[in-house]
C-alpha cells in the first residue's frame, strides 16, 4: 500500500516545478545542495536553485529580494522551498508571494529549534505554508503546535544516493570534518597529546596553531564520501549553538556510507539508534581515546556496528523517502494551505516619545489608558519593519513575559542599513554592562503594567539612552530587525567588534562585484562617516582587508 502511495506522488510530482532558494545551495560541498536539492531534482519535473548567499552578496539584501520574486513571477512555479538563516528573506517578500500566486505553497525547513525557536521559527513559520523542523532534539513538534501551527514534518533523513559505501581500503585511523569550535578544538588536541592519528577537514581549523598537526584544509565536495570511506572511526561531535547539545546529520552521513561513527553523548540519539548495536557514544576524554584504542583494535565488531547503522539508516532515514511524504502530507492539505491567514492578536500598541515624558506622569497614564503594550521613540529618527507592532506583539502574547527585545540596524540615508545588533547573541556573549551600552529603548516592547511599574527606569532610559532592565526571566527576544536607528551606541573598539555584524562590508562585498565601488558615492560617503560619526568604520575595512577569505569573497561575490 505505502509503494503505490510514493509511486502515486512521484508521478505528480514528475509534473510540477519548484524553486529551492537556499543560502550556499550551489556550493557542491555543503548540506542544502548535497541533501536537498539532488533529491529535490530527483523528484521533480522542473527544479530552479536559487542561491541566497550569492544573491545576497552580489547584490545585496533589497536587490537580492526583487530578484526573487521575479523568479517567482516569471517562473510560476508550484512550490517554493526555502532555508532561510537569519533575514536574508524578508517576511514581506513571503507575503508578496502569496499576494501574487496564492496558489504558491510555501516551504522552509527550520533548523536549531531548540535554540531558536522561540526568537526566531516561531515569527517566520507565521509566514510559511509548510514548516519543516530539523530534528536537534526527541520532540520538535511541540512548541509549534503549542502555538497553533500543526501542518508540519520533522527531517531526519539522508541522500543515501550520494553518501553510500565505497570499496576502498582505510587509510585513516581517526576523522572529523566540520567547523571548529571550543569543545572541538579541545577534543582533538587531547587526542593530538595522547598520540592519536586524528585527521582533520574543515574550514576555520587553520585559526587553532595547536591542532595544525591534525588539519588536512577544506575537504571538497567529490572528496567527503570517499574519506568516510577510508577512514576507520568516524567522530561525530554534537554540542552546538548557546553549547546546546544537539543532533547532527554527520551521524546520518557516516551510517550512510556504512562506516563507523564515534559520537559525542546525547541521549537523544537512543530514539534513532540503538546504542552499542548501532551506535557508540562517549562520553568524555577519556572515554573518547578508551573507545578510540578499542575499535581500532577491534575491526570486526567496528564493522559489524556500521552495517547495523547503515541498514537503518537507508530503510528509515532516506532523504528521497522523507520527501515524498511531505509532499504527500502537503497535496492532503493544499486547499487550506493556500487560505493560511496571520493568527490574530488582542490589544493595543501605543508609543511614547522623549516629548511625552516630559510633559508629566498624569500625562503619560492619560495617553496609554487604553493602551496594552508600549513602543518608544526618542527623537523620530527610527524606522520600524511593517510588522514590528504585530510581531512584537504576538512575541510577548505567547512568551507571557514583560518585555520583548528585537534586533535592530543602524542606518542612515547615505548608507541604508550599515551596521547589525543581534540581542539574544549579544545577551549570551557580551559582559552585562556591555550589553546594556548597546540596547536601544527603540527596540524594547513592554506590557502597559510593567511600564508602569517601572515608570521611573523607563524615564531615565528615555532620557539618557541607557536601558538596564533586561534579564533571563523577564525578557523574550526577536532575532529578526524590526527597528533602524541613525546613531549607533558609543562603545570601545573590542565591544563594537563583538556586539555587531558590519553591514556596510556586504554592500562593499555587492558594489565591488557590479564595478560599482568607485563609481557610487557609497565608498566616499561611508569614509566621510568613519571620520566626523564612527572612527572604527575604516579600521574594521582595514581589517578584513587583510583577511585572505574575505578578500576572496569580495572579488568573487558570494
Amino acid at each position: 500500500m505505502r509503494k503505490l502511495e510514493l509511486d502515486k506522488i512521484k508521478r505528480y510530482l514528475k509534473n510540477k516545478k519548484i524553486i529551492f532558494a537556499a543560502w550556499n545551495v550551489e556550493r557542491k560541498d555543503d548540506n542544502p545542495y548535497q541533501n536537498w536539492y539532488l533529491p529535490l531534482k530527483d523528484l521533480f519535473g522542473e527544479t530552479i536553485i536559487f542561491d541566497t548567499a550569492k544573491n545576497y552578496f552580489r547584490y545585496g539584501k533589497i536587490l537580492m529580494n526583487k530578484k526573487l520574486l521575479n523568479l517567482v513571477e516569471k517562473e510560476k512555479p508550484d512550490y517554493v522551498f526555502f532555508l532561510i538563516i537569519y533575514d536574508e528573506i524578508d517576511i514581506l517578500a513571503l507575503q508578496e508571494i502569496k499576494k501574487k500566486n496564492p496558489r504558491i505553497i510555501t516551504l522552509n525547513m527550520f533548523t536549531d529549534d531548540d535554540w531558536r525557536y522561540e526568537d526566531f521559527s516561531r515569527f517566520y513559520s507565521l509566514f510559511i505554508d509548510y514548516p519543516i523542523v530539523n530534528i536537534t532534539d526527541v520532540d520538535m513538534k511541540s512548541p509549534y503546535i503549542k502555538d497553533g501551527i500543526k501542518k508540519l514534518s520533522l527531517s531526519f533523513g539522508m541522500n543515501c544516493q550520494l553518501f553510500r559505501p565505497i570499496k576502498i581500503k582505510k587509510r585513516y585511523d581517526v576523522s572529523f570534518v566540520g567547523r571548529p569550535n571550543k569543545n572541538r578544538v579541545s577534543l582533538v588536541k587531547f587526542l593530538l597529546d595522547n598520540n592519536i592519528d586524528i585527521n582533520v577537514w574543515g574550514d576555520g581549523w587553520e585559526n587553532y596553531p595547536q591542532i595544525m598537526k591534525a588539519y588536512r584544509g577544506r575537504l571538497p565536495a567529490e572528496d567527503l564520501v570517499k574519506v568516510t570511506n577510508e577512514s576507520k572511526i568516524n567522530l561525530g561531535f554534537t554540542i552546538g549553538g548557546y553549547n546546546k547539545l544537539q543532533i547532527k546529520g554527520r551521524v546520518l552521513e557516516i551510517a550512510a556510507c556504512k562506516s563507523f561513527c564515534l559520537l559525542e553523548y546525547f541521549s537523544a540519539y537512543l530514539k534513532y539508534f540503538k546504542e552499542e548495536k548501532e551506535l557508540v557514544m562517549f562520553k568524555n576524554k577519556n572515554d573518547l581515546m578508551k573507545k578510540i584504542k578499542y575499535f581500532l583494535k577491534n575491526e570486526k565488531y567496528r564493522e559489524k556496528i556500521a552495517i547495523a547503522a547503515y541498514e537503518r539508516t537507508i530503510r528509515f532515514y532516506n532523504k528521497s523517502l522523507e520527501l515524498l511524504d511531505y509532499f504527500k502530507d502537503i497535496k492532503k492539505f493544499e486547499k487550506n494551505l493556500m487560505r493560511k491567514n496571520l493568527p490574530s492578536v488582542i490589544g493595543v500598541v501605543e508609543t511614547i516619545s522623549l516629548d511625552d515624558i516630559k510633559r508629566g506622569d498624569e500625562f503619560l497614564r492619560n495617553k496609554i489608558s487604553e493602551a496594552d503594550y508600549i513602543i518608544f521613540e526618542k527623537t523620530g529618527n527610527k524606522i520600524d519593519h511593517p510588522f514590528r507592532n504585530y510581531l512584537q506583539q504576538y512575541s510577548l502574547e505567547k512568551s507571557g513575559k514583560e518585555i520583548s527585545c528585537c534586533d535592530y540596524y543602524v542606518s542612515s540615508k547615505d548608507l541604508g542599513n550599515y551596521l547589525l545588533f543581534k540581542a539574544r547573541v549579544a545577551f549570551a556573549t557580551l559582559k552585562k554592562k556591555d550589553f546594556d551600552s548597546c540596547l536601544k529603548i527603540e527596540q524594547i516592547m513592554t506590557t502597559k503594567q510593567y511600564f508602569l511599574n517601572n515608570l521611573n527606569k523607563f524615564k531615565f532610559a528615555l532620557n539618557q539612552g541607557k536601558f538596564e532592565l533586561i534579564n533571563d526571566k523577564n525578557t523574550t527576544y526577536l532575532s529578526i530587525p524590526l527597528v533602524s536607528i541613525e546613531k549607533a551606541p558609543t562603545l570601545n573598539y573590542e565591544v563594537f567588534k563583538r556586539a555587531f555584524q558590519m553591514k556596510f562590508l556586504d554592500n562593499l562585498y555587492s558594489l565591488y562585484y557590479q564595478n560599482k565601488i568607485f563609481s557610487s558615492k557609497y565608498l566616499y560617503r561611508l569614509i566621510f562617516s568613519s571620520i566626523f560619526y564612527n572612527r572604527f568604520l575604516l579600521r574594521i575595512i582595514r581589517e578584513n582587508l587583510s583577511d585572505k577569505k574575505k578578500v576572496f569573497k569580495l572579488k568573487k561575490g558570494i
